[in-house]
């Protein structure tokens, strides 16, 4: 193996990436001298984002020994800091900085987790309940037809334990068939009626399998059959992998399906002929410690280093132009990866701006526009637009001259008063215990709303934020004007067909309200404003029948509705084909038609 010099290609094993995350394992040597890399991701880097058919085609390359691309590493230097990858950190200190091809080598690194080994195999991120995020299964069975795959890998994870379909693992299980994998497979596989009982996101993935495969076996069950011993004969490494199989805590199961899965396993892998003998023959070559597969690491040259004085660092901008070349980085994350470019502590402060309302590129985009109205001029009526990536950029270096303190405001906002603004904001959309908890939102419609309507998100934040700064606490509003507010914003999230300008149409209004009329701020007079027309006679936002009219519409086109199949039937066609505006367009209620005559 070649010198890991400046400028240099090393050929990288598929066991020593894997060691980037996953210490301690039996069945990756630590680097050594003639394998010198250990990489961790830089901050500016974002977190794992393949999906898992993208996991599984770069499996199906690698087995076939498909080129899967060269990875960027550039010399490790403290001051851009480091980036949590998906599985861990390696034990050894880092040398070298991933600039591209994370997401395959956490996909790599995926196919050496064991979930079922000892806790020294496991990852340094996994939870308190030790159960590990994804498992990555190879079908012994053949690949449908119409695929172009030669192998079936199928990943499983914590939303998703029973997979995707085999056929196209870009699509969900269908309800069904979710049913049939918990009642049928998983829990009558299962020993402990404790375990039976458990909802299915709390379920280990150490006791589940990929529901519609046919003959499943874990890949790093394979991989450790075969890296124990390099010479061992096909014999040999099906009795390793039988005896690693005993282990599945489901594999002695009498009842369900499962018999009948291990006994197709059984067979496939007492074949001499077929997929079981042709994936070991393919993976000894490329997953193993023999050099004949080896994915090209380019070395850049060292740059000027970041604490040069230079208001950018050169390997951001490289970062930039790879990640914009294709389509993967963009938008949110890539404006996030600036940020943690010129500020490296940034993942810390941003994590703790109200955990789960919104993913951190979504906290950051937020946290920027409250400090960009924070600087807005008082003739500025409209709420701040989400800046572009170069403008972002010029912000966060200092380049923008009508607001060279942009960065400096932004790390204090976010370090500061920034999460006693988004922890109210949340509390206000989801704790039961503040007056109007009736009226609550569910957590995952409050995420909804901060993902899919981010203008009204922001008018909450920025009315919590007006709230504090007129020293009156958001969270101690009455029960009614806690139901108005949380009635104005998912009824503008929901159901504003332009909620942006439904947002700007009410923006001036709040940022020149006085500290006596703030706390009634979401109020009929704002939302009538919000209802208005705009450029074309464009209609900002729904306007909101009676919840009597509501409820009388939603019987006759949805519970009682037999269109596609009707409602109560799980197994119709309804849950795939019913869509609101369409059907309620063709078949409206008589209280729905007389209420928009009298009130649009």
């Amino acid at each position: 193996m070649n010198k890991s010099e400046s400028g240099s290609v090393i050929p990288l094993k598929l066991p020593h990436i894997a060691a980037w995350q996953i210490s301690q394992h039996p069945a990756i040597p630590g680097p050594d001298k003639n394998d010198p890399i250990i990489a961790v991701l830089p901050a500016m880097q974002r977190g794992a984002v393949w999906k898992p058919k993208q996991v599984e085609m770069l499996w199906d390359s690698i087995v076939r020994g498909f080129p899967i691309g060269a990875f960027f590493l550039a010399p490790y230097v403290d001051a851009r800091g480091v980036q949590q990858s998906k599985y861990g950190q390696a034990s050894q200190p880092a040398n070298y900085h991933l600039l591209d091809g994370q997401q395959r080598s956490t996909a790599i690194a995926l196919g050496f987790l064991n979930a079922w080994g000892p806790a020294s195999n496991k990852t340094t991120s996994e939870d308190s309940t030790s159960r590990v995020s994804a498992v990555l299964w190879v079908d012994l069975a053949p690949a449908d037809e119409k695929s172009d795959a030669e192998f079936v890998f199928r990943v499983v994870t914590r939303s998703h334990p029973w997979g995707y379909r085999r056929s196209n693992a870009e699509v969900t299980l269908s309800i069904s068939a979710i049913r049939k994998a918990l009642d049928e497979g998983f829990r009558p596989a299962m020993s402990d009626p404790k375990m039976r009982a458990l909802p299915p996101h709390q379920i280990p993935l150490t006791h589940v399998w990929p529901a519609d495969a046919e003959a499943p076996v874990p890949l790093v069950f394979v991989i450790e059959a075969l890296m124990s011993d390099e010479t061992a004969s096909l014999d040999q490494v099906t009795d390793k992998l039988r005896a690693k199989l005993a282990s599945l805590p489901f594999w002695d199961a009498k009842e369900g399906s499962w018999p009948a899965i291990r006994q197709k396993v059984e067979e496939a892998i007492d074949a001499r002929e077929g997929i079981w003998p042709t994936l070991v023959e393919h993976l000894r070559a490329s997953a193993t410690l023999k050099a004949a597969y080896g994915v090209p690491a380019l070395i850049l040259p060292q740059t000027v280093r970041p604490d040069s004085g230079l208001q950018a660092d050169p390997l951001e901008t490289l970062f930039i132009r790879v990640n914009q070349a294709g389509t993967q980085l963009e938008g949110e994350e890539l404006m996030y990866s600036i940020l943690k470019s010129s500020w490296t502590e940034a993942p810390r402060f941003v994590e703790r701006l109200a955990h789960r309302l919104a993913h951190p590129p979504r906290l950051v985009m937020l946290a920027t526009r409250l400090v960009l109205a924070k600087m807005q001029r008082n003739n500025d009526t409209r709420h701040p637009a989400v800046p572009g990536v170069a403008q972002f950029r010029r912000l966060v270096h200092g380049q923008d001259k009508d607001r060279p303190d942009f960065k400096a405001l932004l790390t204090d906002f976010v370090q500061s008063e920034g999460k006693a603004v988004f922890e109210e904001a949340k509390k206000l959309l989801v704790d039961t215990n503040l007056p109007g908890g009736e009226y609550a939102l569910p957590p995952v419609l409050a995420f909804e709303l901060a993902h899919k309507s981010p203008d009204v998100a922001l008018l909450l934040l920025y009315w919590v934020m007006r709230m504090r700064e007129a020293k009156l606490a958001p969270t101690g509003i009455t029960e009614d004007q806690r139901r108005r507010l949380l009635g104005f914003l998912t009824a503008l999230a929901w159901f504003a067909p332009d909620a942006d300008n439904a947002v700007a149409a009410v923006w001036s209004d709040l940022k020149q309200a006085s500290p006596a009329t703030l706390p009634d701020f979401f109020a009929r007079p704002a939302f009538e404003k919000a209802l208005q027309l705009g450029q074309n006679d464009k209609l900002l936002a729904c306007p909101l029948p009676t919840p009597e009219v509501l409820e009388a519409v939603v019987a006759v086109c949805v519970t009682k509705s037999t269109r596609h199949g009707g409602f109560n039937k799980p197994d119709s066609d309804f849950w795939s084909k019913w869509r609101w505006y369409d059907d309620l367009q063709q078949t409206p209620p008589e209280e729905w038609r007389r209420w928009f005559e009298q009130h649009v």
